[in-house]
């Protein structure tokens, strides 16, 4: 092969491989479109359209999630500490999404700045240097936003179950006083509270128990749910269920002990709302303050003191 022709051979190999990997990259595309499309009309009309479109892609596109266990496997303990949002999609489905709605929104971003610097007079190559750019920045904002607000679902999930649980273990303190166990008070609670984040963990329990034991069950919403003091509650029940010949003796020894605990949680979540009032409170008299200083700050200034 003479030197002249080694340039056109080396391009023409080039520009062949390409064309295959376009190939190949289209199809892969065209087939997961068509995954999207039909899992897309196979999820439930009414689920909320935000978890059907998150659920779809993350069907689709859950191959992109493969390099990522690590991450997967994390968001998909927040997923399950925030109740398993977006129609019970798992840590790699969510990531796969997560990826695909990142590469999108990046992409319309980019378009936008791309043509708007075009449209500017700048050249192809600093268009599409721009575009580029921002294509990176977007895509990476985005990314980190679904993955902070899953994390940020799962904190507010167990806010509330730490909110909620000292009414629950009220109730099991009555239902132990009045000779029954705080397995009889599952029932009264998810009847008493319906729709609260507490009481979905606590009906999937109920149903756990009535298909294993309780204090599998119990075991189980250990796992699920994220306080620390939830989850040692929670333990100290499922012991007492298995080792205790008399289970309605243990719970009875054990209902000072849990209105202990929960005047425990109920002035530590006291304690967090006034700390989370302060800096709002601060805000709001440093703005009133600034408002009513700024004529002599604008009439100070004008007479060059500062």
């Amino acid at each position: 092969m003479t030197a002249p022709m080694l340039p056109l051979v080396i391009a023409g190999l080039s520009g062949l491989g390409i064309l295959l990997i376009g190939l190949v990259v289209a199809d892969w595309l065209t087939s997961s479109t068509a995954r999207f499309s039909s899992e897309l009309e196979a999820e439930p009309v009414q689920r909320e359209q935000a978890a059907r479109v998150i659920r779809a892609i993350g069907t689709a596109f859950i191959g992109l999630a493969g390099p990522f266990g690590t991450l997967a496997d994390d968001l998909d303990q927040q997923l399950t500490y925030a109740g398993r949002p977006y129609g019970g999609v798992d840590g790699r489905q969510y990531f796969a999404a997560v990826i695909v709605l990142s590469l999108l929104i990046g992409g319309a971003v980019a378009v936008f700045f791309g043509l708007n610097r075009a449209l500017h007079g700048a050249g192809p190559a600093i268009a599409a240097s721009a575009a580029l750019k921002w294509w990176v920045v977007a895509a990476l904002f985005i990314a980190i936003f679904l993955i902070l607000d899953v994390r940020n679902s799962a904190q507010r999930n167990a806010d509330e179950l730490e909110r909620e649980f000292p009414f629950f273990l009220d109730l099991a303190v009555l239902v132990v006083q009045a000779g029954g166990t705080p397995r009889k008070a599952l029932a009264k609670y998810v009847e008493a509270s319906p729709g609260t984040p507490l009481s979905r963990e606590i009906a999937i329990t109920a149903k756990d128990a009535d298909s294993t034991s309780f204090d599998e069950a119990l075991h189980r919403m250990v796992e699920r749910v994220k306080p620390a003091t939830v989850k040692t509650i929670l333990k100290n029940l499922a012991q007492g269920e298995k080792s205790s010949g008399e289970a309605e003796q243990f719970y009875s020894d054990q209902a000072e002990e849990l209105r202990y605990l929960r005047e425990e949680m109920a002035n530590r979540t006291a304690e967090r709302l006034k700390t989370n009032i302060v800096l709002p409170v601060f805000l709001m008299m440093m703005a009133i303050i600034l408002a009513a200083l700024a004529p002599t700050i604008v009439s100070i200034r004008s007479q060059g003191f500062f």
